[in-house]
């Protein structure tokens, strides 16, 4: 999918003009204001129809087709990204249960339009009845970006949209455990960096005001957040758990702030606003490592599930025992004084390698 986001932004290496190396500006012509380009082809830049199989089944579902996909759709209603599901189709009888599922609780077709522009299209018939096959994701389904704006009226609820948000949050930070020895799991592979690619997806292209955004990475950032959204208990993720309304809680993200506060200082020259926080550190002070792991405690699929995580724990306060549990800080879980100092204090994660 990244080479999509890079078709969008005119960063396809072979396609960069000669002045461009490693993504970098060269020297420009002295003679001339203009730049000799590495070929002579001229690359469309938007597209009518995208297919991608079943890459979505691996990398998030129908998440990434909405950030990559579709955004460099032509912006027509004919224009359409299809895909199809053939990792798991058993465990997704219905369209609705497979976007609730990788979209984070957006389940139906007034939520994929009011939050991420989306709309589910025609799916293949392959000469059956789809409301009476088993397996209906096995058909290529067709996904279009409403390119027409949204009216500030017809935004969801400030928040409405804060707490999916904070639950998009969760599940990409503490996904529901999966067993790994099921030959129809379903895969969490995405990181944390996907949670800027969607506020910068609100913001651009559905309309959401700045500030609504801000406040909600800030939040994050300063390592709590209040609000009803939970950390997802069901595999996949059902409706009802969707549709349940929780107590507003106060929970701790502490375990995630620092890796979240550098992406944020990362991304603050590539978002189309301003993060307001003092907890995001100036882009100078960032860093760099590189560590190599002789060996990789050995599990079922372990080469090739896209699931790795790298937990630094202060050993004077925990040990590596059961990390999930005080990465929650719900109603799930022991609020003892020694929990919340590991949650706070001990534990910190990184997910994006």
């Amino acid at each position: 999918m990244f080479i999509l986001e890079q078709i969008r932004y005119g960063l396809v290496g072979h396609r960069l003009p000669s002045h461009v190396e490693n993504g970098l500006p060269q020297q420009q012509q002295p003679d001339t204001m203009e730049f000799e380009t590495t070929t002579k082809v001229e690359y469309p830049h938007t597209y009518h129809k995208i297919h991608l199989s079943n890459i979505p089944d691996y990398i998030g579902g129908s998440l990434p087709v909405s950030l990559y996909a579709l955004p460099i759709t032509t912006p027509d209603e004919s224009s359409l990204a299809t895909f199809c599901n053939l990792r798991n189709p058993p465990r997704f009888p219905s369209f609705e249960l497979f976007n609730n599922e990788y979209l984070g609780g957006l389940s139906t077709a007034a939520e994929m339009a009011k939050v991420l522009r989306l709309r589910l299209g025609e799916h293949d018939p392959r000469e059956f009845n789809l409301e009476e096959f088993v397996l209906p994701m096995t058909s290529y389904s067709e996904w279009h970006q409403l390119h027409t704006p949204q009216p500030f009226g017809e935004l969801l609820s400030r928040p409405k949209l804060e707490t999916w948000l904070y639950r998009v949050f969760l599940k990409i930070a503490i996904p529901c455990p999966r067993d790994i020895v099921d030959f129809t799991m379903i895969y969490s592979p995405l990181n944390l960096t996907t949670f800027f690619r969607i506020i910068e997806h609100l913001h651009t292209i559905s309309g959401y005001p700045a500030h609504w955004l801000s406040h909600v990475v800030s939040s994050i950032l300063s390592g709590k957040i209040h609000t009803s959204a939970r950390s997802p208990r069901s595999d996949p993720l059902t409706v009802k758990e969707v549709k349940t309304v929780f107590p507003a809680l106060t929970q701790s993200t502490a375990p995630f702030a620092a890796q979240m506060s550098t992406l944020a200082a990362i991304w603050s020259g590539f978002l189309p606003f301003t993060i307001l926080s003092p907890d995001i550190p100036p882009a100078s002070t960032i860093r760099k490592y590189k560590v190599h792991f002789k060996d990789v405690m050995p599990c079922y699929g372990s080469s090739v599930l896209p699931v790795f995580i790298l937990a630094f724990l202060d050993g004077r306060i925990m040990m590596p025992n059961d990390i999930r549990t005080y990465l929650l800080d719900d109603e799930t879980v022991r609020h003892t004084a020694s929990a919340k100092e590991k949650r706070a204090r001990g534990l910190r994660i990184v997910d994006t390698w």
